[in-house]
């Protein structure tokens, strides 16, 4: 890690201030939302998929790493989120073909008052894991988040450590081959220049699609992307969607009227614009696709306390019997 390195640190968005005006009235509500959830109550979700392999594949996806937040991505949170990921690993019935998919925003953000570098501090535990994970013999495969891309170090100084862990970041539409599927990274719509690309370029990646994939995986920040995947890609090939970015609102939305309504605002607020989609799971178009939204495994330090539950997503993709 290069000690002088000094991380930059823009002032707060005029939109974040008006946030940041309404967060501490928000704030008192949410105490009726339901309890806090921090590292500590990171859960492991399984799930089983049928698909039309004829071998088991293994994905362990997360979602929204966020690194150096305090009681959720700090030092320790780190070493208990990779220890999690490497026990799927580890204890999994499925011998080979396994992968760990990172649906971005592996660091925050920074800006004044509310982030001066916190992704600074714990990242060399960051580069440990991805790095441990690498030598277990893991294939590692990520994309980059809103807080990736806007983060003013991620590409003189991020990115480039993380990928010499030996793990690989998607450019967009790039495709991943991993044993009878094929993993294809789609670029973070929250972007200005990425939403004209999703608009003019996306529909003309169809014929990149590699067709003789068993199983496809779209793996993508924000789920805004999936009305183009489902307008552009349907095409007869059992399908995984995994997205992050909107954290399940931060709120549980089942927990009554003011989780609910406080979860909705905090869509505004992202924002997310096709909130239909803002879901744990959820199957689609006669079940060609299934999405999972994750709820991830961090927050950002300027996001309200969490009232919904982290997870870490176990996949274990099986041959139709």
């Amino acid at each position: 890690m290069d000690n002088e390195f000094v991380p930059t640190v823009p002032m707060i968005s005029p939109p974040d201030i008006l946030k940041a005006f309404l967060k501490p009235g928000i704030e008192f509500l949410a105490r009726f939302s339901g309890p806090e959830y921090t590292n500590v109550n990171i859960q492991v979700e399984q799930l089983v998929l049928e698909t039309d392999m004829t071998t088991p594949h293994q994905v362990i996806f997360l979602s929204d790493l966020h690194s150096g937040t305090e009681k959720h991505s700090d030092e320790g949170a780190l070493v208990n989120i990779f220890s999690l990921v490497k026990d799927c690993a580890e204890n999994s019935l499925t011998p080979d073909n396994k992968i760990v998919l990172l649906g971005g925003d592996l660091v925050n953000k920074p800006f004044a008052p509310y982030d001066y570098g916190s992704s600074l501090s714990t990242f060399s535990t960051l580069l440990n894991s991805l790095s441990d994970c690498v030598s277990r013999g893991l294939e590692v495969v990520a994309v980059e988040g809103n807080h990736d891309i806007e983060n003013p170090d991620w590409f003189r100084f991020y990115r480039p450590r993380i990928l010499e862990t030996g793990i690989k970041i998607l450019s967009p539409f790039e495709t991943y081959h991993f044993g009878e599927t094929a993993v294809i990274g789609l670029p973070d719509i929250s972007q200005p220049d990425y939403q004209v690309w999703h608009r003019n370029y996306l529909p003309f990646m169809r014929t990149l699609v590699p067709t003789e994939a068993k199983q496809l995986i779209y793996l993508f920040h924000n789920p805004d992307s999936i009305p183009y995947i489902l307008k552009y890609f349907s095409l007869g090939i059992r399908s995984l969607l995994l997205s992050g970015h909107s954290h399940l609102t931060g709120f549980d939305r089942e927990k009554g009227r003011i989780a609910r309504g406080l979860g909705n605002l905090a869509l505004k607020g992202v924002p997310i614009h096709h909130q239909e989609y803002v879901n744990p799971k959820l199957s689609l178009n006669e079940g060609e696709f299934f999405s999972i939204n994750s709820s991830g495994v961090a927050i950002h330090p300027f996001h309200l306390i969490r009232r919904n539950v982290p997870k870490i997503h176990n996949i274990q993709l099986t041959p139709t019997e």
